[in-house]
């Protein structure tokens, strides 16, 4: 059977596939790439755009990102407290993503 996520065996992607599955359900639109070892999302929105964003999150696990030994996430978003938090499920990211689309600034997922 096809794995899509064999080229990036290197990093573990244990998160990564439950988000994408939840955007998926829920029409969250995304662009999803290679990147340093492992995979980079950027989610796009109008609001992000005007205000001169190229995106209203970015979401990465690669080998330098927050949280990629356990296969975790990191996001950057410009609503966010220092603009990047990691270590993060795919639940957490998804609840964060949701909350930036709909304009709700987070600080923390303490």
């Amino acid at each position: 059977m096809y794995d899509p996520f064999e080229m990036y065996k290197d990093v573990k992607l244990t998160e990564f596939p439950e988000l994408l599955r939840r955007l998926c359900l829920e029409g969250i639109t995304f662009d999803l790439v290679g990147h340093m070892g492992g995979l980079q999302m950027a989610i796009p929105s109008l609001k992000a755009l005007e205000s001169g964003e190229k995106c209203a999150a970015s979401v990465i696990c690669h080998n330098g990102s927050y949280g990629h030994e356990k296969g975790l996430i990191e996001i950057y978003a410009p609503g966010l407290n220092e603009g990047v938090e990691g270590y993060l499920t795919a639940e957490d990211a998804f609840e964060y993503i949701k909350d930036t689309l709909n304009g709700i600034s987070r600080h923390s997922f303490g």
